[in-house]
């Protein structure tokens, strides 16, 4: 099973949206999912910087 999160530019390849745009969705969808789906944390940044901003909110979760 494949559990690898398909990355923005296979987004693009099923989804006519300009490269850009496709960066945000991927990252809104990748907060979404965090523990409260209904609860939409939208941050126009890359996908890299979202990723790094949850594991940081995680880490200071945790002390």
């Amino acid at each position: 099973m494949n559990t690898t999160k398909p990355s923005w530019r296979s987004y693009l390849e099923f989804r006519d949206i300009d490269p850009h745009m496709a960066r945000i969705l991927m990252a809104i969808e990748k907060v979404r999912d965090k523990d409260d789906p209904d609860r939409l944390i939208l941050r126009n940044h890359s996908i890299s910087r979202v990723t790094k901003m949850k594991a940081r909110i995680k880490k200071e979760g945790e002390k």
